[in-house]
């Protein structure tokens, strides 16, 4: 299987060989692009012939308009009449119109002796329909289906996720450009999801507004703004940090409100129902995650133990791959494990 995820920074690609029991190759790549369909279309065309790649593909979806919810139902209710109880459930609940979505649910674990939890997941059908539109006339490959980026990250973390996984409780926060998805993990389940607007444009962003230029030279640019070129450059040159006079610090903690807020309510729900006693680690990825400091910077602020995880380092990975690709590459590698429904 070939999972493409459609980033709004870069297109990755990824498709995984070999047996999990044993040892695993990744045949993987990467292209910027500008966030529309016709830049995405374009970078996976591109992909698919510079790997020589002609397998079906799965795709996956992210943004606040997406819905989660975990709710707990019997488990006396027959497999055929699940999927009824479930929207049934939720309906009384949510102010969405879920005639306007896309629905599907997980089972996650065992409440009780006569519970399940389970959790719902919606999409928009205009914001999937818009993603399906980028591979839909590809000749040589086959879209076969549509996840989440939060369900993708989880396959990947699953499968290439340090040993700790099936003992502890994680929050696993992939940082993108412009949208992050969070999971709690506790030992395999997932407890809850969410993405939320945060990405690492945000700390371009603040690094750009502490080395702004004149408006009359912003507005005749003929590309991206200078100070945001500055700001991306800055970020990932962190040896410039001190020349410079950059507080890296200050910079994340203007940036990341919205991300540190989420984290807190996000613990403070799921200790509230129930379904966590306490968080052990917070995990992050995504290439949004890998400008230096920014774990320690999560840990001083929540007081919870915080490291980076890059899939391309776990051991069952083998052959030629670029290690510096694997923060960006989670989602791909959870889509191209999923299997062909037909």
């Amino acid at each position: 299987m070939l999972g493409i995820d459609l980033g709004s920074k870069y297109v990755k690609v990824c498709k995984i060989l070999g047996n999990e029991k044993d040892s695993l190759s990744c045949l993987c790549a990467m292209k910027p692009v500008k966030n529309n369909a016709e830049d995405q279309k374009k970078a996976v065309i591109d992909i698919l012939s510079e790997l020589n790649l002609k397998d079906s593909h799965y795709i996956s979806y992210n943004g606040v308009e997406s819905v989660s919810r975990n709710i707990t139902l019997p488990k006396s209710i027959k497999q055929k009449d699940l999927y009824s109880a479930v929207i049934t459930n939720v309906e009384q609940n949510l102010h969405e119109d879920l005639n306007k979505m896309f629905k599907s649910y997980i089972v996650t674990k065992d409440v009780t002796d006569k519970e399940n939890n389970i959790l719902f997941i919606a999409a928009p059908k205009r914001k999937i329909n818009e993603r399906i539109q980028v591979t839909s006339e590809m000749i040589h490959t086959r879209l076969v289906g549509v996840s989440t980026d939060a369900i993708a990250l989880t396959n990947a973390f699953e499968t290439f996720g340090p040993e700790y996984k099936s003992k502890e409780t994680v929050i696993l926060v992939n940082v993108g450009d412009v949208f992050t998805n969070i999971v709690v993990l506790h030992k395999h389940e997932i407890v809850f999801m969410k993405d939320i607007v945060f990405g690492g444009s945000d700390i371009t962003k603040e690094i750009a507004s502490l080395y702004a230029i004149p408006q009359d030279m912003a507005e005749h640019s003929q590309k991206t703004p200078v100070s945001d070129e500055i700001g991306e450059y800055l970020k990932r040159n962190d040896d410039l940090w001190d020349k410079v006079g950059l507080s890296i610090k200050g910079v994340f903690k203007k940036s990341s409100a919205n991300l540190l807020e989420t984290i807190f309510r996000t613990i403070e729900y799921c200790i509230t129902r129930q379904t966590i006693v306490s968080v052990d680690r917070v995990v992050l990825t995504g290439g949004g995650a890998v400008v230096k400091g920014f774990d320690v910077f999560i840990k001083d602020t929540l007081g919870i133990p915080t490291e980076k995880w890059n899939p391309f380092e776990n051991n069952k990975i083998h052959g030629s791959v670029k290690t510096e690709y694997g923060y960006f590459m989670p989602v791909a590698m959870g889509l191209a494990l999923e299997k062909d429904s037909e």
